[in-house]
């Protein structure tokens, strides 16, 4: 957080009593939602939530970044790495639990090497 951002709130609240539980609490809310390091805020990334209508996840896990060690971050296309889908479809299919986990079949095109939000945008599908 900014010294000015700490210089207003002691401002507008001269009670340290008063002023320190905010700045705490302001200082506490910057770090959860500002990384500066990185260059990623609520405002470049809007909803790090899931990954169909956001990048989410794969603004990262892209499977172009390596971890530290070396070895591949998570691709887009590999959705058991962090979903366990039991079953998918409707109908019989539906009926076809797995407790392995299937792999993801999207229900109108071949998913291969692309992430969600590239068509799922939030905005009116085509």
């Amino acid at each position: 957080m900014r010294p000015a951002t700490t210089a207003a709130l002691r401002e507008a609240y001269p009670d340290p009593r008063q002023a320190n539980p905010i700045i705490n609490e302001a200082q506490a809310i910057y770090r959860e939602n500002f990384f500066p390091e990185v260059k990623a805020d609520w405002r470049t990334h809007p909803d790090f939530v899931g990954h169909k209508n956001w990048n989410g996840c794969f603004r990262c896990h892209d499977g172009k970044h390596v971890a530290a060690d070396g070895k591949m971050s998570i691709k887009a296309s590999d959705c058991r790495s962090c979903h366990l889908i039991l079953a998918q479809g409707s109908g019989e299919a539906l009926n076809q639990i797995n407790a392995k986990g299937h792999d993801f079949v999207h229900i109108d095109a071949e998913y291969s090497e692309f992430s969600c939000s590239e068509c799922h945008t939030g905005g009116i599908q085509k």
